[in-house]
């Protein structure tokens, strides 16, 4: 069933500006993209709109509202969520007469699913996570239950049937239910659905079901037979993590739609997580796992029926868009799905992840005529978006990055250093020295974006001569021009000066430290988002000195004192560099 499309906008409070919005808000509106949203707003409905905006309490609550300022104009169910973004809010669109239609074609559907089921003698079982209530429904009455219970008490009262073989099947089961994995399945036998308390085997399938990534329920059925129903259609594989086609599928997928059945107009994507190795590290894995299934929602739900979507690795996914006769498409696409991780996961906020997305991108068969080489190129545009700074998305174009073949004859398709992630930040330092002394081209740019990427290091800054200015910076949540031009001159203070000549470094784990020390030195660094760092001065191989300051900038870093010689090594393999 085609769903209605739901136009996802985040709009600012008061001004009503349009901050980020998916691909298909960005369409309907068309030539009204500068808009402030209120602009598009039928003047019957703007106090309605404005009201529901800026109360506290709207949050959560819907209202109907008539878009007229747009071609076709129409009337919409809005929606009004909480943003992460400060200051913003996040209005969920659906077009009335399209729910409409919808709900009546459900009921068909839903009546024809419970007949097909019904043939079959099979129940229908719900789960929902926040109540951990199983509901249990006959087929022919979809609203009559003919069970309500805990998932416990319904793994325990066939667990008291079961024998001892079958046991470890129901644990598995219940943690399968619990935890979310998108498919599970359970064969086992039972009286509990039997009149007659008679025996009879249970088919139990389901799968779990998320929205924006988040676990809300599972969903499956229940046959009673006595003999077990083989299938002969091989079952796509998902990624049991974010519910995506696992690596496998997804590239068999695409090698058969380019290099078997030379579909015209296709353009593949792959797509990282910017340093997402920092967020296992400083928020645990379980926090790396939610971030991942949203992303994962948040691709499926921008790329839709345009497109298919893989994971292809721990932090890299994988989208081939179909029919894309030109990459204006795509670069819809991308833009919006860079903007909306963006605005779930934004900077400066102490605590949780600043999650952004480097993309690259190239198309079939206008870039080449082989999917190994369109690979290539995506995975070279993707290479540059990182170089680039991350957060962005480049779409391989012949006339700006050369051709096919100067591309794989040169070395900036090379892998980073600890490309698999299994190398400590000692043996990184011991490759990046190779590297320099041996004289291999290896820009300064590059080495620092080695160094944040296997470090704790969130952020660096290099200053280099007198006066100290920037030189260079890597990392996450780079400070403005502007912001830059009003606070570097701190590193030059007498005081600063003095303290960072005790041992040519300077160390802090808290930079409320420095506001005993000078408040306005401690203003400025708090203007440049430093939560904790570690600066080294040194002179470059022509002796203009330079200090490096490695920083924490969206979560507190506790330096380990153990590893300061590493980064000490590191200063040492800069002092090597011209650096201006």
């Amino acid at each position: 069933m085609k769903e209605s499309c739901v136009h996802k906008v985040i709009i600012k409070h008061k001004t009503y500006d349009i901050i980020s919005a998916n691909t298909e808000f960005y369409s309907y509106i068309n030539c009204k993209l500068y808009h402030t949203f209120d602009k598009l707003v039928a003047l019957k409905d703007l106090q309605i709109f404005k009201d529901a905006v800026e109360s506290e309490n709207s949050l959560g609550s819907h209202f109907i509202i008539t878009l007229a300022d747009i071609e076709g104009g129409g009337q919409f169910l809005a929606e009004l969520l909480p943003c992460e973004k400060s200051g913003c809010v996040e209005l969920r669109l659906r077009n009335v007469a399209s729910l409409t239609r919808e709900s009546a074609e459900l009921k068909k559907r839903i009546a024809i699913r419970g007949s097909i089921l019904e043939l079959y003698n099979d129940a229908y079982f719900e789960y929902d996570v926040d109540t951990n209530k199983m509901r249990i429904y006959s087929i022919s009455h979809f609203e009559e239950d003919i069970m309500e219970c805990t998932l416990e008490d319904f793994v325990s009262r066939i667990r008291q049937e079961a024998q001892v073989e079958e046991q470890e099947q129901l644990s598995g089961f219940m943690s399968a239910m619990l935890q979310g994995n998108r498919e599970f399945k359970l064969v086992i036998n039972s009286s509990m659905f039997d009149s007659e308390g008679k025996v009879v085997t249970l088919y139990i399938k389901g799968c779990s079901v998320y929205s924006d990534g988040e676990y809300v329920c599972a969903a499956g059925s229940i046959h009673f037979g006595q003999e077990r129903n083989a299938s002969v259609r091989k079952k796509v594989e998902r990624d049991s993590l974010t519910g995506v086609l696992t690596k496998a599928e997804i590239t068999n997928y695409v090698i058969n739609t380019i290099d078997v059945k030379k579909t015209q107009n296709v353009t593949l994507a792959i797509i990282d997580v910017d340093y997402f190795k920092k967020v296992n590290d400083t928020y645990g894995h379980q926090k790396g796992d939610e971030v991942l299934k949203k992303v994962a929602a948040i691709i499926e739900g921008e790329v839709g029926r345009d497109g298919v979507v893989g994971r292809f690795g721990g932090d890299e996914f994988f989208v081939l868009f179909n029919d894309a006769k030109d990459m204006e498409m795509a670069r819809e696409r991308l833009r919006s799905l860079k903007n909306m991780v963006n605005t779930r996961y934004p900077a400066n906020e102490e605590g949780k992840p600043a999650i952004t997305l480097s993309i690259g991108c190239a198309a079939y068969p206008k870039d080449a005529d082989n999917y190994e080489d369109i690979f290539t190129l995506a995975d070279f545009a993707l290479y540059r978006a990182k170089e680039k700074g991350r957060n962005r998305y480049i779409i391989y174009d012949k006339e700006k990055h050369g051709t096919l073949q100067e591309i794989k004859e040169s070395r900036m398709t090379d892998k980073r250093i600890n490309n698999r992630g299994d190398m400590s930040i000692s043996d990184v330092l011991c490759v990046i020295m190779d590297k320099v002394y041996r004289g291999e081209d290896y820009p300064i740019e590059k080495l620092l974006d080695d160094i944040v990427v296997n470090s704790p290091v969130q952020r660096i800054l290099l200053y280099a001569g007198l006066p100290s200015k920037v030189v260079y910076m890597a990392g996450e949540m780079r400070p403005s021009d502007v912001a830059l031009s009003e606070t570097q001159d701190y590193v030059d203070t007498e005081m600063y000066k003095e303290m960072l000549s005790e041992n040519n470094s300077l160390i802090v784990n808290d930079i409320r430290y420095m506001e005993q020390k000078n408040r306005e030195v401690y203003e400025k660094m708090q203007a440049q988002d430093l939560l904790s760092f570690m600066q080294f001065k040194f002179n470059d191989r022509n002796g203009v000195p330079c200090i490096i300051s490695f920083e924490s900038v969206n979560s507190r870093v506790s330096w380990d004192q153990s590893a300061i010689h590493y980064y000490r090594l590191f200063t040492k393999i800069l002092s090597e560099y011209s650096i201006i």
